[in-house]
Formats: C-alpha cells, sequence, structure tokens
C-alpha cells in the first residue's frame, strides 16, 4: 500500500486521505474541525461537496490533485476552504499510486496553513465582487447611454412635431439623469 505523504509543516493539523474510484475515504484526522468530520459529512463532502467549501476560482486545482496520473505521481496546492463557519487555508499533498487491487489511487494529506496565509472571509470576496459586479455593469450601460445621449441630441437638432420633440428632451433628460448617477457612484 502507499505510503500517506509526509506533513511538510511540523504540528499543523492534518488530514490523512485516499480517494479511489470516486470514493474519497478519511484516513486520519488532527484537524480542529474533527468532531464536524462525522460520517454523514464526509460522505456529502467526498460525493462532490467540497465544490461548495472551497471558492470557485480554485476547483481546478482541488480536480488536478484528484485526477492526478501516476506519470506525474506526486502535486501538492494550496487553497481556502469555508468550514465549520470559519475560513482554513488547505496545503494538500498527494500521491498518485495504485492500490494492492491495481486500481488507481490518489493518497493524501491537507495541512491546516491558516496561520502562515491568511484567509479572505467569505463576506470580504462577496464584497470585492460585489464591487468588480458593480464596474462591470457601469461599463456595460455608459456605452448605449451614450449612444442615447448623442441620438437624443442629434434628433433635437432636427425639424420635428412639437409633441415628439418634448419626448426625445424627455428622454434626453432621464438618459442624462442616469449619466450622472453611474458617474456618482463611481466616485464612492
Amino acid at each position: 500500500m502507499a505510503r500517506i505523504p509526509e506533513p511538510t509543516l511540523e504540528n499543523a493539523p492534518a488530514v490523512a486521505f485516499q480517494f479511489c474510484s470516486g470514493y474519497l475515504e478519511l484516513l486520519h484526522s488532527t484537524l480542529e474541525a474533527e468532531p464536524v468530520l462525522d460520517s454523514v459529512n464526509w460522505k456529502e463532502i467526498a460525493e462532490g461537496g467540497w465544490k461548495s467549501l472551497v471558492p470557485a476560482e480554485y476547483h481546478p486545482e482541488v480536480l488536478r490533485l484528484l485526477s492526478l496520473p501516476e506519470s506525474e505521481s506526486y502535486a501538492t496546492a494550496e487553497f481556502p476552504v469555508y468550514w465549520a463557519g470559519r475560513a482554513l487555508w488547505l496545503r494538500v499533498h498527494a500521491v498518485a499510486t495504485r492500490n494492492e487491487t491495481g486500481l488507481h489511487q490518489i493518497m493524501g494529506l491537507a495541512q491546516d496553513i491558516t496561520p502562515l496565509r491568511l484567509a479572505p472571509s467569505p463576506e470580504e470576496d462577496f464584497s470585492l465582487a460585489e464591487d468588480s459586479a458593480q464596474r462591470e455593469l457601469r461599463h456595460e450601460i455608459s456605452g448605449p447611454l451614450t449612444s442615447i445621449l448623442i441620438h437624443c441630441e442629434l434628433l433635437l437638432e432636427r425639424d420635428c412635431a412639437p409633441g415628439v420633440h418634448e419626448r426625445v428632451e424627455t428622454i434626453l433628460a432621464e438618459a442624462f439623469r442616469i449619466h450622472q448617477l453611474l458617474r456618482s457612484s463611481r466616485n464612492r
């Protein structure tokens, strides 16, 4: 049987695991969250529930570790995990081998390296994502809005019926108000 990778940080809490044929098995744990790692929770994590614990941008790293080819044999990755109401940074070491029946398996050790890295809280991640989404929305709105402003001004330069002229002025005034709101929200 393959050996579990050795810890790289002395006295760091860790969990040893084995992944074979789509089944994730907990072998040993010294993590503080261990009482929460009962068989029901571990089964949920093993069946893909880990995706809700690991930020999406780190999913490729986790999948790379779980599908590590024997030719590569060893890999390490670090990523945050939101577990039991707290954020942990894990350093995961994985070794690809064959088990006693010849099946491909991954033996791994996940160490809690939170003291070495500060994981952003879910609220901070949400706040940054929200700011980014607002910037993108402002950018997406400003192009069409500028076009509306220009076309309204061009229409006002033409001779048209009084009712049409008033409606275009109303559209221009509302578009200009939205433009001002976008500019003021950018400066907040």
